[in-house]
């Protein structure tokens, strides 16, 4: 089974509480789990000011730490310089406050770009993470060599990573894949 799938179910199986249990409930290893992937999910689905307006902005203030403990060392920069972009004090954790600091925000594209290059391989670190808890999210194949693997998307060869899946999983709920913009 390659990291995608096995990421992919396990989201959708129990064992990733995600917004099941409130964030602030959840052990670290299913805290970080949450952030990473609610990012990924919201900027993937309408960049930094989508992530931010919709529920996936809930986990904002957990997300560079989250990225740190996976080893996303560089993503979790963009995202601080991202969030402090919308606000030089800590976000509002509900929806509403965060909406309304949006209004006021100039630009996050340059962000969301710096974001789609995928400065850090987020598949192979959050599975990596995974990994280093069984006692959370149940045992799994060990990562084949070399990491993610190559796929043709569109005629171009891109990365199989998390963007990969989750532009298809939310091509599941008929939502639009931000890089057909």
């Amino acid at each position: 089974m390659d990291q995608n799938q096995f990421l992919l179910d396990l989201v959708e199986s129990k064992r990733a509480e995600l917004d099941r249990v409130p964030i602030e409930e959840q052990s670290e290893p299913q805290r970080v789990f949450t952030a990473v992937w609610f990012l990924e999910m919201g900027v993937n689905n309408g960049g930094f000011d989508g992530y931010l307006f919709n529920s996936t902005g809930d986990t904002a203030q957990h997300v560079p730490s989250a990225l740190r403990k996976i080893g996303a060392v560089t993503c979790a920069d963009i995202v601080e310089r991202a969030l402090v972009a919308v606000s030089s004090v800590p976000l509002p954790v509900d929806m509403e406050g965060r909406r309304a600091l949006l209004t006021e925000v100039e630009a996050l594209e340059p962000f969301d770009a710096e974001f789609y290059a995928y400065p850090d391989d987020l598949t192979e670190l959050l599975y990596g993470y995974v990994q280093e808890h069984p006692e959370e999210f149940g045992l799994q194949p060990k990562a084949e060599e070399g990491g993610a693997q190559e796929s043709k998307v569109g005629g171009a060869s891109e990365k199989a990573g998390l963007a990969h899946l989750l532009r298809g999983f939310l091509g599941l709920f008929g939502k639009k894949d931000p890089g057909e913009e």
